[in-house]
């Protein structure tokens, strides 16, 4: 009988897995941690501009704050919390968790961030747009496309940004 082994596939998969896990773990942390200096400014910013162009189409909001809480877009009749949760902080950090984690040089790692965090930051304010926009013109979806269908999206984007880089990357090496 043989021993099974682990082949260099295997191991580079298994080595992702438990690489992904620490930098979660590590992202998450310094998320909570550093919340005043990372996640507020972030969430901030994505509410400001959001607003910005919700009202440059002719949407009127008005952005407020709770300071070191969470930043309010108030339109008509509807007040949305814009929480950390709703920027997409946290698939965010998972995002560069992934990019840690994956086998790349270190350049290869920063231009993988380089582009990611502004894609995150633009997917970030289009879906508090379409949220708003939603909430103006058919109410009756906003609960679900924020509950259900903007987190898989989410989810979606975050597996498709980091693949995007993974095959650019497969294309650059030598085979």
């Amino acid at each position: 009988m043989t021993t099974p082994t682990l082949t260099n596939s295997r191991r580079r998969r298994l080595g992702f897995c438990l690489l992904f896990g620490l930098w979660a773990v590590v992202t998450a942390f310094t998320l909570e941690r550093w919340d005043a200096a990372l996640s507020l400014p972030y969430m901030s910013a994505i509410s400001y501009v959001s607003a910005l162009l919700l009202n440059t189409i002719g949407v009127p909001v008005t952005l407020g704050s709770v300071p070191g809480s969470f930043a309010i877009l108030s339109m008509d009749h509807v007040v949305f919390h814009v929480t950390r949760e709703c920027t997409g902080v946290y698939a965010l950090g998972l995002y560069v968790a992934a990019v840690l984690s994956y086998s790349a040089t270190l350049p290869q790692r920063l231009q993988a961030l380089s582009w990611g965090l502004p894609a995150f930051f633009i997917y970030s304010v289009a879906r508090l747009m379409v949220l708003a926009l939603a909430a103006r013109w058919v109410p009756e979806w906003t609960q679900f496309l924020h509950v259900y269908l903007l987190v898989i999206v989410n989810a979606g984007f975050l597996l498709w940004l980091w693949a995007v880089w993974v095959n650019r990357l497969a294309r650059m090496s030598p085979q």
